[in-house]
């Protein structure tokens, strides 16, 4: 799979797994090796429990691969310049429409600035939106189909989203050391 392809996927399933706990679930049963089920021992006596102690501290995580680094660099980046991470980990129910425009104005003008940096956009169909379109079967797998039509071969429809391909990225490589799960670091002001 292309790097662009799996940089979209990353953004995706990052955000979904953090809004939607039934899809979390069955990511980490992906991710997680399952282990086959060992035969019971011949009868034997009871085991004798065991104590263990529990580990002193967590592990550090491992250390984020090239494409991992890249997705976290570009949410860094929307953190740092548009504080993207703390509008929408923060709940707005209860706030005025006026709060959430204002702060939605500095958190849209941040991560504009953000992506413009980071990544290089263009549309994936030149037409309008709003244009009947036929789609060849070459470019099936930049198009999502909506609607009724559970025909495979029909192929024509009216474009609602031009949709988004990154023709380049300008993303930071990792200094040898650097941490790249830490997406803002914490701040403290000094008294």
């Amino acid at each position: 799979m292309p790097f662009f392809a799996r940089l979209f996927y990353a953004w995706v399933i990052y955000f979904r797994v953090i809004f939607d706990g039934s899809f979390a679930a069955r990511v980490r049963d992906l991710s997680m090796p399952s282990t086959p089920s060992l035969p019971a021992p011949p009868s034997d006596p009871p085991p004798t429990p065991v104590s263990v102690a529990p580990p002193a501290a967590a592990p550090p995580p491992p250390p984020a691969r090239p494409y991992e680094e890249s997705a976290l660099h570009l949410l860094a980046a929307l953190q740092r310049d548009g504080r993207f991470l703390d509008f929408v980990g923060q709940s707005i129910d209860g706030l005025s429409d006026a709060d959430i425009g204002a702060a939605s104005r500095v958190v849209h003008a941040g991560c504009t600035k953000a992506l413009r940096d980071a990544v290089t956009l263009a549309p994936i169909r030149l037409e309008n939106e709003g244009d009947r379109v036929e789609i060849a079967a070459a470019d099936a797998a930049t198009v999502t189909f909506l609607g009724n039509g559970a025909d495979d071969q029909l192929r024509t429809g009216r474009l609602v989203h031009k949709g988004w391909r990154a023709t380049a990225t300008s993303l930071p490589e990792s200094a040898p050391g650097h941490d790249a799960t830490i997406l803002h670091p914490a701040e403290v002001e000094r008294s």
